[in-house]
């Protein structure tokens, strides 16, 4: 026989009262279609949805999330803010980091930029290897996500080789049975308290 206990912690405000379902929502960046879908399907699995709740839970994977619900029209911030940044097709320069996986997340190609970022022996990891503690299985959510858009421009961070936390842009598309990620790596450093 297994006897459980609960006790409610004193110190920890509520993430208030759970709200109608939003019948309409808005994300930013606009553009971003992967952070959009992983926004819906996070606010799909939740029985009594508060925005605090999708926000703590989107910071899994975007750290800097916020949602702003009024009424049932919710926005849903990727980076904090509601600026679209332009997609000015950044990824076509040949020397950002830049690997080819199978839509399993096995990196089967890398770049010498790609290996001085996220370290020599990327090829043959899988990206859930590479993922902060916690964000793994975010991992396959993110490459069906993929798969069915075909090509995702969104934001990401992870370790890098030195094991410090890089956030960058990310470009991927399918192309026959694998993606090519190409990573610009952004100036700000990403706060090491947030897995993503």
């Amino acid at each position: 026989m297994l006897v459980v206990l609960f006790r409610l912690a004193d110190d920890i405000e509520s993430a208030g009262p759970p709200l109608p379902r939003p019948t309409e929502i808005s994300t930013h960046p606009s553009g971003d279609a992967a952070f959009r879908s992983y926004a819906e399907l996070l606010l799909s699995r939740m029985p009594a949805p508060t925005a605090e709740g999708l926000a703590l839970r989107l910071r899994r994977a975007y750290p800097h999330a916020l949602v702003q619900a009024t009424d049932r029209r919710w926005v849903i911030l990727r980076d904090g803010s509601a600026v679209d940044g332009p997609a000015d097709g950044w990824w076509v320069d040949a020397g950002l980091p830049r690997v080819r996986h199978d839509l399993d997340g096995l990196v089967l190609e890398a770049n010498p930029a790609a290996r001085q970022l996220l370290g020599e022996d990327i090829v043959g990891q899988h990206w859930q290897d590479l993922a902060t503690p916690g964000a793994a299985p975010r991992v396959a959510e993110f490459m069906a996500i993929i798969e069915r858009l075909g090509t995702v421009v969104s934001r990401c961070r992870m370790p890098s080789a030195s094991g410090a936390l890089v956030e960058f842009d990310s470009f991927s598309q399918v192309e026959g049975s694998s993606v090519v990620t190409i990573m610009r790596p952004l100036s700000r450093e990403a706060p090491d308290t947030m897995s993503a």
